[in-house]
């Protein structure tokens, strides 16, 4: 087996939670939770979910020695360590990701392993591998439904502007296509919108789902998502699921690159302080750079999602007091 990373923390694998989560064992004796860094897997109850352990399982059995390394965070909202795992030099993650039990994810601020994730799933798509095969959660009718378009960035705040938020289907087949059960979703574990029951999309219509709320017609759709803003400015995808939970299409939003002067990322490490008036970063934000109050900023305004802050949190990113900012 080849060597892990320099500067790798050995563990023993205690159990495995679900596909993106164990409880491992550190050499200090502590037991705790892990969340691996960059992936995300199906959520108990979706399809594909126990796969996704088991593959995880199956890469990192209970009982056996694992190494860690740290990108930028310590830990997430829940407490649970933030760690990229490995097996000798393999990346578990990464691995995960190739076999098509798991989707790549970027974590701002972790994501030194993006470039390598997001590969690896191309490669998993490319070969309709695990989650990305037609029939991974049941028989596939060969629907020809595609996302066409995202718009992740509503003019001004997207969260008083729910509606500048979409998405845009279009059925290519010859066929109207019955809706009921089908899922729009984002990368997250929470963004769900269910398809209205009856509704049919045409053969070569298309329908629009946007985020706020309205009165659906044919081509209209509205999540009126009680939470807010559901598609992360700074880069996110939209997948549509058929009735059986198959990944019928997905399509990527990328965030138009910019020459302004604003925010910027840092690889600050928590704690240590983004730095202050003289850096040009707020401390209120230690593992990201946002500048300092005034102006007054709002989520909509930067690129950064799920991030730390400490009070007194001048531009009022916390909305919930938990310690993370920008949640969704």
């Amino acid at each position: 087996m080849a060597d892990p990373p320099p500067g790798a923390e050995t563990a023993t694998v205690v159990s495995i939670t679900d596909g993106d989560t164990l409880e491992i064992r550190l050499s200090s004796g502590v037991v705790d939770d892990l969340r691996i860094i960059g992936i995300n897997t199906p959520e108990r109850g979706e399809c594909f979910a126990a796969e996704a352990a088991a593959v995880l399982e199956w890469l990192t059995p209970i009982g056996s020695t694992v190494w860690l390394t740290r990108d930028v965070s310590d830990r997430d909202q829940y407490d649970r360590l933030l760690r990229d795992v490995w097996v000798g030099s393999l990346n578990v993650g990464e691995e995960m990701i190739r076999r098509g039990a798991a989707l790549a994810r970027d974590y701002p601020p972790d994501i030194s392993m993006s470039e390598r994730f997001h590969a690896a799933q191309e490669e998993a798509k490319t070969a309709r591998l695990g989650l990305w095969a037609p029939d991974a959660c049941g028989p596939s009718a060969g629907y020809d439904l595609v996302i066409v378009e995202i718009e992740a960035d509503a003019p001004g705040n997207d969260h008083e502007n729910l509606n500048g938020e979409y998405v845009v289907v279009e059925n290519r087949g010859g066929l109207g296509v019955d809706l009921t059960g089908w899922v729009l979703k984002d990368e997250s574990a929470s963004h769900r919108y269910t398809f209205p029951a009856g509704f049919v999309i045409g053969a070569g219509a298309s329908v629009t789902i946007h985020t706020g709320c309205g009165t659906d017609t044919a081509t209209k759709l509205y999540w009126c998502n009680a939470a807010g803003a559901v598609w992360n400015n700074d880069g996110d995808t939209a997948f549509l699921l058929d009735h059986h939970g198959n990944v019928v299409d997905d399509l990527a939003w990328v965030a138009p690159t910019t020459t302004t002067s604003g925010p910027r990322p840092t690889t600050t490490q928590p704690g240590t302080g983004g730095g202050g008036s003289d850096s040009g970063c707020d401390p209120s934000y230690p593992t990201v750079c946002i500048q300092p109050y005034p102006p007054d900023l709002d989520c909509g305004d930067i690129p950064f999602r799920r991030f730390q802050v400490l009070p007194p949190d001048p531009h009022g990113f916390d909305g919930d007091n938990d310690g993370i900012g920008c949640e969704s």
